[in-house]
């Protein structure tokens, strides 16, 4: 989906009501659209308890309306009005929320202010986009003490279409609500996927109530969703078997990090790979017989076949716990040198590649690169400062796909387009979440998606599988590895669900 800026969605808003679309008509559709998310989202689909904060515009509309929507659920919902007069529209909703249930709990004294409970919700409907600089007087102090709630509590805190605060001058934590998630109206906006920024933002879903107004809007940047995602993974066919949906080759493990090489080939098998071969270190295979599927076939990757298995296999990825020795080195040479398809290139592999650049020259075009930002660093061999520019560089200049991972993981095309992922949650920040993406990734290149398809699908799938993973543990600092594997199907069935 196409990205905004602030003021291009501001006049899109305004093109639309002069086209006859009333602002009430605009505020049901967006509130319509908030109550749907957080009924399916795995942060929030269980609560039942609302606490939102109401500003006196538009957003705080926004806010009236979910309040009502929720309570129609069965919520019990508790509005903090942060103003003495709210605006007409808003005022309208309000006094509609009050017929329907007129014993809705509304306070404006900061001292009743009460949090919602570790189960319950958040919402921050206070500000919305038209905000210039930061928040000053009672807004300010709301801000604060939500963000201190947050920290003592294990509520959600979810914002309505942008945090409340976040401006280009935000830098301080407490200058804005510190979300979990962000459901934004009409389109995502361009400040929603900025890295520095994405402390505040959380995890993005958007709600696309005027979806047909974005010919003005550039293809150049756009946000990762389900709804053009879906149609990229392929249905089976009842008549197939294992070599419909290819043969996958992943070349991974060490002494010492040999997980890297099961979680990649696990993460294969669950993301579709009819067939998945393992090729590593001699001395690995016996360790790692008892910790890969069964259906996982093992080779040694000096024994003379890998060139073999080059041949017949749809896709490679190489990298992940392989480790940066001289054989190492060795196995990534003669791999480059001998094949001339895509191959997803990961962790270690990066490494050497960054430390031999001699190595470039053999890699092939449409090469998939998966690099945190510490391995893109060593890889430009200066500092990241500007993600998106270096990152746009180098996928030119080496015509790669650049996954660049990090809170809002961005996809880079050597042509200059970057899609931002929208899935995914602190819990990823843990040894092993980048070798569950390269199994995603390489296994959906097997099936048939070109490397520019496989990049972005992978990375929404990996996110959303952490988030459904998230939904089951409860807790962030838990997530591990083999709980996201063990979600790729859910976030599968979730990527196919409207």
């Amino acid at each position: 989906m196409r990205i905004a800026t602030i003021p291009e969605i501001q006049e899109i808003e305004k093109g639309v009501i002069e086209a006859g679309h009333s602002a009430e008509r605009l505020m049901e559709l967006a509130a319509h659209g908030m109550r749907d998310v957080l009924l399916v989202d795995p942060l929030t689909r269980l609560a039942k308890e609302a606490v939102i904060l109401v500003g006196k515009g538009n957003n705080g509309g926004d806010g009236v309306v979910l309040a009502r929507l929720l309570m129609e659920e069965g919520w019990t919902v508790r509005l903090f009005l942060v103003t003495e007069t709210l605006g007409e529209l808003p005022q309208k909703k309000l006094d509609q929320l009050k017929r329907l249930f007129p014993d809705v709990d509304v306070i404006s004294d900061l001292q009743k202010l009460h949090w919602p409970r570790s189960n319950g919700v958040l919402i921050d409907a206070l500000l919305g986009i038209g905000l210039k600089s930061k928040p000053q007087g009672l807004f300010a102090r709301v801000i604060a003490l939500a963000n201190a709630a947050r920290w003592r509590g294990s509520f959600r805190t979810v914002a309505l279409d942008l945090p409340s605060g976040l401006c280009e001058e935000t830098s301080a934590a407490d200058e804005a609500i510190i979300a979990d998630l962000t459901i934004t109206v009409g389109f995502p906006k361009s400040i929603l996927v900025k890295e520095h920024f994405s402390n505040w933002v959380g995890r993005v879903e958007v709600v696309p109530i005027f979806e047909m107004e974005s010919e003005g809007l550039s293809e150049q940047r756009q946000l990762l969703t389900k709804s053009e995602l879906r149609e990229l993974l392929p249905r089976r066919l009842s008549q197939s078997y294992k070599g419909s949906y290819g043969k996958s080759l992943i070349i991974a493990g060490s002494l010492g990090m040999t997980g890297s090489a099961a979680l990649t080939s696990m993460a294969c098998m669950r993301g579709g790979s009819g067939l998945t071969y393992l090729s590593t270190f001699t001395d690995c295979i016996p360790l790692l017989a008892g910790h890969v599927p069964s259906e996982v076939m093992i080779r040694d990757l000096f024994s003379g076949d890998l060139f073999h298995l080059f041949q017949e296999c749809d896709a490679i990825a190489i990298g992940p716990g392989l480790g940066q020795s001289q054989e190492s080195l060795s196995a990534l040479n003669y791999l480059l040198d001998h094949i001339q398809c895509p191959v997803v290139i990961d962790a270690d592999a990066l490494n050497l590649i960054a430390t031999h650049p001699e190595l470039e020259a053999l890699i092939p075009e449409g090469s998939i690169f998966t690099p945190h930002e510490g391995e893109m660093a060593r890889l430009l061999k200066v500092d990241l400062v500007d993600r998106e520019r270096q990152a746009i560089e180098y996928a030119q200049a080496k015509k790669v796909i650049l996954v660049l991972k990090g809170t809002r993981t961005m996809v880079v095309s050597p042509e200059g387009r970057i899609d931002y992922n929208s899935t995914g949650n602190a819990g990823l920040a843990k040894g092993g979440s980048g070798d569950v993406l390269t199994g995603i990734i390489v296994a959906l290149l097997a099936q048939g998606l070109d490397s520019w398809n496989a990049a972005r699908l992978g990375v929404w799938l990996h996110g959303k599988a952490a988030d459904e993973a998230l939904a089951m543990i409860g807790a962030e600092e838990s997530l591990v590895g083999t709980d996201v594997v063990n979600a790729i199907a859910k976030a599968i069935c979730a990527l196919r669900q409207d």
